[in-house]
């Protein structure tokens, strides 16, 4: 939630400054599988805030790792494993975080990035998913290649189908195009990206990331229509049903959305949609909400809307 706020608010402080704001969401080759172990070990070694012990425990949980496959016949020769951390564990997502601080170090000198207060900004990193910024073409092109040395050399290479670029611009759909390489090979130019599951697009503004997830809503009620439906359940209990494996849908990451009377408008009417189908109220009935919310024993508020 706060990756996806930040980005938000830096992308929406550039249009109001009237500045073009320049985005890159990297996407890297099966990340977790790539950290070599050598160079973690450094770097946890390097930080000097691991004790002795607990750095010995993580020491013995990757050296000297050995694997075979298991066929009819008995088993493969046993191969070392030098790289990846392991799935499940619950130090796997630091241990990358700190894996992929020491990549992204570089960037903390280059004078390059969106400025608040300031202090220039020029990545956002959640996990393996990074968004790079800049105020120019020219600058983002540097943080990308930048960004790309360091990443070879701790093993981690770019999807360059995955990875795109984005321009966010008061003059969206009309944003400038842009050229953006990777390893000499031109990535794509997007006008809206899936981060962390919530939508940026070029305008900067939240409607299109609202819509869409109205819409995915409806089709989980949908899903679930025969339940809705059913007569022998009381509307109390259709409600909580609603409320549990409906509302979480729309509502995902409300929390970073600008909210304006255009949007409020769409979740109202959202609402009233799904009370109406639960009411089996035809779309040709002339039945004021005030009367549906009464049925239901909702009220007009944001927060209950979905």
């Amino acid at each position: 939630m706060n990756a996806i706020f930040v980005l938000r608010m830096l992308c929406e402080r550039s249009i109001e400054d009237q500045q073009h704001a320049f985005l890159c969401f990297i996407d890297y080759q099966k990340a977790f599988d790539k950290v070599r172990h050598s160079q973690l070990l450094t770097i946890l070694k390097r930080i000097g805030t691991i004790d002795g012990k607990d750095f010995r425990i993580i020491r013995h949980l990757y050296y000297e790792q050995k694997a075979a496959i298991k066929l009819t016949e008995g088993l493969t020769e046993w191969t070392d494993i030098k790289r990846g951390v392991r799935q499940g564990s619950v130090m796997s997502p630091d241990l990358f975080n700190l894996y992929s601080e020491f990549i992204l170090k570089e960037l903390e000198e280059v004078e390059e990035g969106i400025q608040v207060n300031g202090r220039r900004i020029n990545n956002i990193r959640y996990a393996d998913d990074t968004v790079l910024l800049a105020s120019s073409e020219a600058g983002l092109q540097m943080l990308v290649n930048i960004v790309q040395i360091s990443s070879e050399k701790f093993g981690l290479k770019s999807n360059i189908n995955k990875t795109k670029a984005m321009v966010m611009s008061k003059q969206s759909p009309n944003e400038p195009s842009i050229s953006i390489t990777v390893n000499n090979i031109k990535i794509g130019q997007v006008q809206h990206f899936n981060y962390l599951g919530s939508w940026i697009t070029t305008d900067g503004r939240c409607g299109k990331e609202i819509r869409r997830r109205i819409n995915l809503s409806k089709r989980s009620f949908n899903s679930m229509i025969n339940i809705f439906r059913d007569r022998q359940l009381s509307i109390q209990l259709k409600t909580r049903l609603l409320k549990c494996f409906v509302r979480p849908v729309p509502m995902y990451r409300c929390e970073t959305w600008t909210i304006t009377s255009k949007t409020r408008k769409n979740l109202a009417a959202a609402a009233m949609w799904f009370y109406r189908r639960i009411l089996r109220i035809p779309w040709t009935a002339h039945q004021a909400n005030v009367s549906v919310l009464q049925r239901m024993g909702q009220e007009r508020k944001l927060e209950k809307h979905c």
